[in-house]
């Protein structure tokens, strides 16, 4: 009887420790589902936040820059003052040019780009290098060459009206028909006899 009862309480025993043994696989495996759910959750979340804030990020990422007063750079807003700090103790900001020279070297660059200049062609005097290149040879030079309208010769723009006058007056042969006009006068009979447009005419329409 006595061995009965202990075989009865330690198979009550055991029962109760597999069914708290169940308890507790039930409860891990719902924690660990709770677990897996909420981390997918969170990495979902993420993933969509994400998006969007990569999305945020294109559109404030230009409201968070500001402009450097130094060298007008745009730069990201946390980091602006000690970028304003280093910028300014270096770089210099040219306003004639609108370019940012090492603070070493503006005053060379003054002297070498911006410092007043004398055309050696015609002797005038530009106020800079770049309206030296830019402007004056290519637009106000007196001594800048340009083509004769009738003929392939380069001249100078101060020599081109003398030039034109006496190569105008030249005779010339048609290559189309072979008739014979003064130079000035082959532009119209090309284009009224020929059909030519009359920015096509070209000295190489007749001889």
């Amino acid at each position: 009887r006595d061995s009965k009862d202990s075989s009865n309480s330690i198979s009550i025993s055991m029962k109760t420790k597999a069914r708290r043994r169940g308890d507790d696989d039930a409860k891990k495996g719902h924690l660990l589902g709770t677990t897996t759910t909420t981390t997918s959750r969170i990495i979902a979340g993420d993933g969509s936040s994400a998006v969007q804030s990569g999305g945020d990020n294109n559109t404030s990422s230009s409201s968070s820059l500001e402009q450097c007063k130094n060298c007008r750079r745009m730069i990201p807003r946390p980091s602006l003052t000690m970028h304003e700090m280093q910028c300014s103790r270096r770089n210099m900001f040219c306003d004639k040019c609108q370019v940012v020279v090492p603070k070493r070297h503006f005053q060379r660059h003054m002297e070498l780009v911006h410092a007043p200049l004398k055309c050696l062609a015609c002797n005038e005097i530009c106020h800079d290098q770049g309206a030296l290149v830019s402007e004056h040879k290519l637009r106000s030079c007196k001594m800048r060459l340009v083509r004769c309208a009738f003929c392939p010769m380069r001249v100078t723009w101060r020599d081109k009206d003398k030039h034109q006058a006496e190569c105008g007056m030249r005779s010339c042969v048609c290559l189309k028909c072979g008739q014979q006009f003064k130079k000035r006068e082959m532009k119209y009979h090309l284009t009224s006899k020929h059909g030519m447009h009359p920015e096509d005419v070209t000295f190489r329409d007749y001889f």
